[in-house]
């Protein structure tokens, strides 16, 4: 969820396997790299459509965003390639409601077993420290985020 500690988890991830011998690419979350190239959005004051319609772009831009990191990978012969990333495709089913993100999957021709367990070999979910850490909730240290507490754990209890 949000304020979960994913991205420093990750660049800790991220050196040891390097120390392990591994070459490591992490692939961005998209609504972050939206939101800090000026399309900051507020989800919640969408309507449904509109929604809708900014969660279809948002995964396409995922979508492609994985499969580029990982066609890169597949270009890597000298070491062994770990791709990490930080959001995955199912995270957006937190911002719609099950009717749009049921419509969004049909309209991209693919299902939550494809999107979740086919698509990665292993997901990791973190719960937001809005959620028994309170004190550790920021806000202001990534301007994509702009959950409340109670919004980030709403968030993080539908993922």
């Amino acid at each position: 969820g949000p304020c979960a500690g994913k991205t420093t988890a990750m660049a800790s991830i991220s050196q040891d396997l390097t120390q392990l011998g591994y070459k490591v690419l992490v692939v961005p979350e998209a609504a972050t790299l939206i939101m800090k190239g000026g399309a900051m959005i507020v989800s919640n004051a969408f309507t449904p459509e509109q929604g809708l319609m900014f969660q279809k772009a948002l995964m396409r831009l995922q979508i492609a965003l994985e499969n580029t990191y990982v066609e890169i990978g597949q270009l890597v012969k000298s070491e062994p390639v770990v791709v990490l990333i930080d959001r995955g495709l199912m995270d957006g089913s937190a911002y719609v409601s099950e009717e749009n993100w049921q419509a969004l999957m049909d309209d991209l021709g693919v299902n939550i077993v494809q999107l979740r367990d086919i698509r990665y070999d292993a997901v990791i979910h973190m719960v937001t420290a809005a959620n028994g850490a309170d004190e550790f909730y920021d806000s202001l240290t990534n301007n994509a985020r702009y959950e409340s507490k109670e919004e980030a754990i709403e968030k993080d209890n539908q993922l």
